[in-house]
């Protein structure tokens, strides 16, 4: 009985380790989507108004 306490304890215990594993997996790629998410808004929004004031004229560009 103590052999099988042993192995049943050292299966949970590495289901623990592995489960921590994968929790710092998904929170490090969240770090890094977060990341992205921030550079793509502040490096596209000022790219998004420079072309929208390019492609499409703005009322005060209007000729008269």
């Amino acid at each position: 009985m103590t052999f099988i306490d042993g192995v049943a304890l050292r299966t949970a215990l590495n289901l623990a380790v592995v489960g921590c594993g994968v929790t710092d997996i998904v929170i490090g790629v969240s770090v890094i989507l977060i990341i992205a998410a921030t550079a793509t808004l502040v490096l596209a929004s000022p790219a998004r108004d420079f072309l929208a004031g390019s492609v499409f004229p703005r009322p005060s560009d209007s000729p008269a």
